[in-house]
């Protein structure tokens, strides 16, 4: 309020109000100065009266005192009052007068502010005008630019034309030089003409001589690749290590496109690498079909050839020896190929070698593997040497001649010890090698020695190679594993850990002799076996594979149908499973006895135990397990005829088998659902759970055939509720599912 107008100011301002033009807040500050004023003189005035009122009372009061002296009082009060009351009126006058004015001012005001308004308005036309105005300019300049730059355009264009047609003057001027030039050369060249003539005859016949041997080239090379479309096809892919095969579908097929080849190289003068590709093939193929004398006519020209190689500048490449020997040696590195005609040479008298073992002439088989192993240690690296080696010591041995078996591994033995390109474990594995020659040559203090010095090896390597190859103190020899030496190979590791006192792995051979019998059926000689093991590890204190030898004579008793015995076998496990607070043997123990009691009918034991066994499985947390043994319980209930419990069972199954993505497992759950259904006679869900396992079946890689004869049981079952209509339409889609005939999931009963 200190800045507001007052008094001559305030009536100053106003009379210039009057002839100017204010603002809004201008005349807002007018009106709140003259509010202001008029405020203070009416409370001026409330003041004089109140105090005029006070003095009134106390005339009153003191009347009756002095009844004169009030008369004069009261005369001189009348007197202030009409004073008071003519003061009053006055002010009152000011009063309405700066009211009035007041309201003039707040009229004006409001007209100013109307005007103002206005003109704002006006203002925001003429900003949209000008920014209108602007926008029109700026597409002008545009224009502009555009306008400009055709017009730049315009005259580029005109230069470039006048350039043009100067250049165009300029060659027409040339041209016409060089015309008359031309016309002055032309009568010579017709001179020539004739001779150009006759020289081009000569061309087109030297041509068409050329053609022809190009047509003969490409025949011969047609040819070549009809017989290599045989010879490299899956249905060729050799045995090797000395078994020749003549059972080859299209092994005549192949041998009558290469010698077509033959006959067509014979043509070409430098063919070399074409015809030592068709006679090796050719020797080859004559030897898988028993042909022995032609394959070594045929070899004997293919080695012709390397020795024209080798005393010439001429090459034989490296595609056409690896088209040769790459698909019959698949499990050696392509980088042992490279050209080497050396290298050729040795396998050609390795097969050469093997030829005459056929035609009973052993030494001339000796001296080719002989020539072929010194070609190999005087020109190739030790790869090479090694993998020629191991493909003779592989036939002797197959022939029963462990002298040559053992002569060649010592050689393979001393290029071990003299490079350092193999590991200790190669040197070791043909040390236990040796040793078993020596044990079947009757050399038994040598083969001991030999074997001592391989487990030496081994335990003197260091941790993590010992953990690659398994800290073990047996040796995998793949040649000596197979059906007939596998029993030799477990005899000699007995002999040597019989010499050496080491009772712990020989009662790990007894094992694995037990099982080698076992496989093959011969129950009566695998219990005896597992009988030695068990005592052999009670004798060592071994637990854990004292249970393991039980379950194995278990399940001998078993197979020889003594159910008793079986049973008292498992019950021992069992008792030495809680012993040694083994879970995991426990309940597959559990789980065993429980599918022996199953396949004997007895379905009220089986859950029995099969239920225990899944409460183990449970706290263990065991999920895989847990779904097997869930779809074992499955079948039980349903072989009982309990369907409920059993579809309850299998669908708990395939929940885990869908949680671990185990497509094995959703099939077996699958084809046992499909068989419940059938046999309670729903053959609609029956065939709905059947095509389910079709299609989960097909994310498997190979047809599995124990998978596939679930499918044939499952579809017996629908055959039996359905009848043979639906059946055989069943077979049908399955077969196509699965990818194999339907002879084969549905046999025709005999």
């Amino acid at each position: 309020t200190s800045h507001l107008l007052a008094g001559d100011a305030l009536e100053a301002a106003l009379a210039w109000s009057e002839t100017h033009s204010l603002s809004r807040v201008d005349y807002r500050f007018l009106v709140a100065s003259q509010t202001y004023g008029i405020r203070q003189e009416l409370m001026a005035v409330q003041d004089e009266l109140e105090r005029s009122k006070a003095e009134l009372a106390q005339v009153k009061r003191n009347n009756r005192r002095t009844r004169n002296i009030g008369a004069a009082i009261f005369t001189v009060m009348l007197a202030v009052l009409g004073v008071t009351a003519a003061f009053a009126n006055n002010e009152g006058k000011k009063f309405t007068k700066a009211q009035n004015q007041l309201e003039a001012s707040e009229q004006q005001l409001e007209a100013n502010e109307q005007r103002l308004e206005a003109n704002e308005q006006q203002l925001e036309a003429n900003e949209q005008q000008l920014e209108a105005n602007e926008q029109q300019l700026e597409a002008s300049k545009q224009q502009l630019e555009v306008s400009s730059e055709r017009l730049q355009q315009t005259e580029r264009e005109k230069l470039a034309a006048e350039e043009s047609r100067d250049l165009a003057e300029q060659e027409k001027i040339a041209a016409k030089t060089e015309l008359e030039s031309t016309e002055f050369e032309l009568s010579s060249s017709q001179t020539k003409l004739s001779e150009s003539l006759e020289e081009i005859g000569r061309l087109n016949d030297d041509r068409r001589n050329l053609n022809k041997e190009i047509r003969e080239q490409q025949s011969a090379f047609e040819k070549r690749d009809n017989a290599l479309s045989f010879f490299a096809s899956e249905r060729f892919i050799p045995f090797g290590n000395g078994n020749w095969n003549a059972n080859y579908e299209h092994a005549e097929e192949a041998l009558t496109a290469y010698q077509q080849a033959l006959e067509s190289y014979q043509n070409a003068e430098e063919a070399l690498d074409l015809r030592f590709s068709a006679l090796n093939a050719i020797a080859w193929l004559h030897a898988n079909l028993g042909q022995y004398g032609k394959a070594l006519e045929s070899y004997q020209q293919a080695l012709d050839i390397l020795y024209d190689v080798q005393q010439s500048d001429s090459e034989i490449s490296d595609s056409e020896i690896w088209q040769v020997l790459g698909p019959r040696f698949p499990g050696i590195r392509d980088d042992f190929f490279h050209s080497s005609a050396p290298e050729v040479q040795a396998y050609i008298l390795n097969d050469i070698a093997m030829i005459f073992w056929f035609l009973e002439e052993p030494q001339k088989a000796q001296d080719s593997h002989q020539r072929a192993i010194d070609i190999a240690q005087e020109s190739l690296s030790p790869h090479i040497s090694i993998n020629l080696l191991d493909d003779i010591i592989s036939f002797y041995v197959k022939q029963g001649v462990y002298e040559k078996g053992l002569e060649y591994s010592q050689d393979v033995l001393e290029i071990y010890d003299s490079s350092d390109d193999f590991n200790d474990v190669y040197a070791a594995q043909i040390r236990s090698e040796i040793g078993f020659y020596h044990w079947k040559l009757g050399a038994y203090n040598e083969a001991r020695s030999s074997y001592q010095e391989a487990v030496s090896i081994i335990q003197d390597l260091g941790a993590e190679d010992q953990a690659d190859y398994g800290a073990s103190n047996r040796f995998y020899i793949p040649r000596l594993h197979n059906n007939e030496g596998e029993l030799a190979y477990y005899e000699y590791e007995l002999f040597v850990y019989g010499e050496l006192g080491d009772k712990a792995t020989e009662a790990e051979v007894q094992l694995d002799i037990g099982r080698h019998y076992s496989t093959r059926e011969n129950h009566e000689q695998a219990l005896a076996a597992f009988e030695q093991v068990l005592e052999l590890s009670r004798e060592v204190e071994n637990r854990d594979l004292e249970a393991s030898t039980l379950r194995e004579i278990s399940f001998s008793h078993w197979e020889l149908e003594q159910y008793q015995q079986a049973f008292a076998a498992f019950e021992q496990v069992l008792e030495l499973s809680r012993e040694v607070e083994n879970r995991d043997l426990e309940a597959s123990t559990l789980r065993s006895i429980g599918f022996f009691h199953w396949e004997l009918g007895e379905y009220g034991q089986a859950l029995t135990f099969e239920e225990q066994a899944l409460e183990l499985y449970i706290t263990l947390g065991a999920k895989s397990e847990q779904g097997l043994t869930l779809n074992n319980i499955g079948t039980t209930y349903r072989d009982q005829g309990d369907y409920s419990q059993a579809i309850n069972a299998y669908q708990e199954a395939l929940a885990i088998y869908n949680d671990l993505s185990y497509i094995e497992g959703q099939v077996r759950v699958l084809t046992n659902m499909s068989r419940a259904f059938a046999q309670q006679g729903e053959v609609t869900q029956a065939i709905k759970y059947l095509e389910q396992a079709s299609n989960v079946f097909k994310a498997i890689s190979s047809v599995d055939s124990s998978l596939r004869v679930r499918f044939t049981n499952a579809l017996n079952d629908i055959s039996n509720a359905a009848g043979d209509v639906i059946y055989q339409e069943q077979c049908q889609a399955t077969a196509a599912t699965l990818g194999v005939s339907v002879s084969e999931l549905c046999p025709e009963e005999n």
